[in-house]
């Protein structure tokens, strides 16, 4: 499930809609459903607030087992030394950051991510 399809699940678990995410984050009411359509992804710099509203962790919206396995976080995979030493080194970058960055951090990677895999 990628992220907007997460959103959109909060919301109607919650019982709100749209248009209510739309008037919390001061956006258009057809930007979430643009985000929807994949029209386009201006979501990613809204994370935080989405994440608010849903009262949510940010972690939350973009991860489940299936980004796990998509950005190679799943249990299974092994890494060289070197993998190793610069996953720990970002680990402890990520840890270091406040929470408002820590959510900016992981849109910029996903984003990162998305951007890599079309270009495949």
């Amino acid at each position: 499930m990628n992220t907007v399809d997460k959103i959109s699940l909060l919301l109607e678990q919650k019982h709100l809609t749209q248009s209510q995410l739309s008037e919390y984050l001061g956006l258009k009411s057809y930007c979430v459903s643009e985000w929807k359509s994949g029209k386009t992804q201006s979501y990613k710099k809204y994370l935080e607030k989405i994440a608010q509203f849903l009262e949510v962790p940010v972690s939350e919206l973009i991860s489940d087992s299936s980004d796990s396995i998509k950005y190679g976080t799943d249990s299974g995979s092994k890494c060289s030394s070197q993998e190793d030493q610069t996953a720990f080194e970002l680990l402890q970058a990520y840890y270091a950051l406040s929470l408002k960055n820590k959510a900016r951090a992981l849109a910029y990677v996903c984003e990162l991510v998305d951007n890599q895999e079309t270009k495949i």
